[in-house]
């Protein structure tokens, strides 16, 4: 069961009950090992970005900390994202190439971060009005195969991407296809940087042993610390080094290239302000702000549902969706990458012991005190190190076992799976996150158009079943079908042309449609029903509706269809007695079909 009612405040009321004890103490706990492990992510997402890393930071801090405090979840963690960062840096690499292809590198930099905080704008208000609305369950549109294959496909980019800074080479310039990004590493693989490569082999088998490490040891944080000790004393970064973002395209680096050769690095105190939105870009910002604002949502409400407790109140995705809102509004005034559902970081608030929603918020705060004091030492971090960071994400991220479930369960997932991860080799990631969601909705839609009809008789004690090949009607002159499935637009034709098919026997004098699971109509069906009304009328027969309910009933009445059938010939669907609709139609048509023999007779 879900909730769907938005509380402005939901964290108020968990304040006042908040016992200062062991669930504190548990929650702090679970905050400073969480804010730990959020920092190295934190950066190597705005890195895959192509974003400065305090607004990876930064969105892990207030994305965090907002989320947390108006959201549903108590173990959710918000922040950057490895598929909103990939499709970030698709998005904006595709707009400033559009509409800016003659800047500068420093002035494609700049513009990337402006139009960065539009776009975190616009997904916060995107997400406000689907919380406030309650269009939670409208994610529920979009199958998991489509998720698979968009994840599969973000992990195989993230891979293709990080290949360039942990070998050393000079990245395709542009915003170009994942296949051809592929391709030029492949022709560029001579032109290696031997110490950064060998750097990020090191980096890449210490981040793979030590997850054999407790979780309760940051060891992301030890081996960034470590490898940047490592250059500094081996002198393998002098400063008067070329980066890779400096040589010709193609070219060999001359040194192993630190986060501080992208740019400055900003560890001050954010400042505040509404960013604004420039209007003659609003076409290309609002689908992509739809798709990341869409995304985001889905990787929260997965994570919320999936820590729902039985004793927890309903889950109410539209609370969640709220809260992802306002950490992304605030975000994009504080200087944040969008933020959404991180799986990592809240299975580790979970594991660890965290209580309430206070973890969340504990762990933000711990992550902000942290970047303060010792910010400078983010700048001294190799790219190869990030990059291999990024490069066991990405094999993480391959869920085989859900996929194998994808492709084999039916052809349709199988096929919204494949086209989905195609869309990504060869389109943006947002236009390839709408394929799959078109694809989803129009595989529903085909499932759901097909309506079924089946023949219901009385039993000889009166109960109402579904009638076998081989039995016969009750009477004959009284046929008792219930229409099964959605009942919409899609699905109006085939309703219309099965029930026509149906009333072609000429011995059916009344014919008695059940909607007993029908919750719901529109003007297609009510129009079909009216055409078999008016078809059996001119033959001289009868058409009832049994099993309405009070929302259906209102859409014959607003409809003009009541008028047409006539009310007496519609039969309202009683909670207590479910079949009690059915047997009072049978007996009005037995009652009519009496009255039609007396009067012939």
């Amino acid at each position: 069961m879900l909730s769907s009612a938005v509380d402005f405040f939901p964290f108020w009321q968990d304040l006042k009950k908040y016992r200062y004890g062991s669930v504190w103490l548990k929650d702090l706990l679970a905050a400073g090992s969480v804010a730990l492990f959020t920092l190295p992510q934190a950066m190597a997402y705005a890195f895959v970005a192509g974003l400065p890393t305090q607004v990876g930071i930064f969105s892990a801090i207030f994305g965090t900390l907002f989320s947390s405090a108006f959201g549903y979840s108590r173990y959710l963690i918000t922040g950057p994202t490895t598929q909103t960062a990939i499709l970030l840096q698709s998005g904006l690499s595709e707009i400033i190439y559009t509409y800016y292809p003659h800047l500068t590198v420093s002035e494609q930099g700049d513009l990337a971060v402006s139009l960065m905080l539009q776009l975190v704008l616009l997904v916060g208000i995107f997400q406000l009005l689907a919380g406030v609305m309650r269009l939670g369950r409208l994610t529920q549109f979009t199958s998991r195969s489509v998720l698979a294959g968009y994840g599969m496909g973000v992990a195989i980019a993230i891979f293709v991407t990080q290949l360039f800074p942990f070998f050393g080479i000079a990245p395709l310039s542009g915003n170009s296809p994942l296949y051809q990004r592929a391709w030029f590493f492949f022709q560029h693989l001579p032109r290696t940087h031997l110490p950064t490569f060998v750097l990020g082999v090191m980096c890449l088998i210490a981040f793979i042993l030590s997850k054999k490490i407790p979780k309760k040891i940051p060891m992301p944080v030890v081996i960034f610390a470590l490898a940047a000790l490592s250059i500094q004393i081996l002198h393998l970064a002098p400063q008067s080094g070329t980066s890779i973002l400096h040589v010709e395209e193609g070219g060999i680096a001359s040194k192993i290239t630190l986060l501080e050769d992208l740019g400055p690095v900003y560890t001050d105190l954010p400042s505040f302000h509404i960013p604004y939105i420039e209007l003659t870009l609003l076409g290309s910002l609002i689908p992509l702000a739809f798709a990341i604002a869409l995304l985001s949502v889905l990787q929260a409400t997965v994570i919320g549902r999936s820590y729902v407790r039985s004793q927890d109140p309903p889950y109410n995705d539209n609370q969640e969706i709220f809260g992802l809102g306002v950490g992304n509004v605030l975000c994009a005034c504080l200087g944040g990458m969008p933020s959404g559902g991180n799986y990592a970081r809240s299975i580790l608030n979970h594991d660890l012991g965290a209580q309430t929603r206070f973890a969340g918020i504990f762990s933000s705060l711990i992550l902000f005190i942290i970047v303060l004091f010792l910010g400078f030492f983010v700048t001294k971090i190799p790219l190869a190190t990030l990059s291999a960071l990024m490069l066991l994400t990405s094999y993480q991220m391959l869920n085989f076992s859900d996929l194998a479930v994808c492709l084999r369960a039916t052809r349709g997932d199988a096929f919204a799976l494949l086209m989905t991860l195609l869309a990504c080799f060869f389109f943006t990631f947002d236009k390839a996150l709408y394929i799959g969601v078109a694809v989803s909705v129009v595989l529903y839609l085909k499932q759901a158009a097909v309506p079924s009809i089946i023949e219901y008789t009385f039993t000889n004690v009166g109960k109402l079943r579904p009638l076998d090949v081989d039995d016969a009607r009750s009477d004959s002159r009284i046929a008792i079908f219930q229409a099964e499935g959605e009942l919409f637009f899609g699905a109006a034709d085939l309703l219309q042309t099965k029930l026509r098919l149906l009333a072609e026997d000429e011995s059916i004098r009344i014919l008695i449609l059940q909607l007993l699971n029908v919750r719901h109509l529109d003007a297609s069906v009510c129009l079909a029903l009216r055409h078999l009304n008016k078809y059996l009328s001119k033959t001289g027969r009868k058409l009832l509706i049994s099993g309405v309910s009070e929302e259906v009933e209102k859409i014959l009445d607003n409809s003009g269809l009541t008028d047409k059938i006539g009310r007496e010939s519609i039969f309202i669907y009683n909670e207590q007695l479910p079949g009690e609709a059915t047997r009072s139609a049978y007996a009005y048509a037995k009652n009519l079909l009496s009255i039609e023999s007396f009067i012939s007779s």
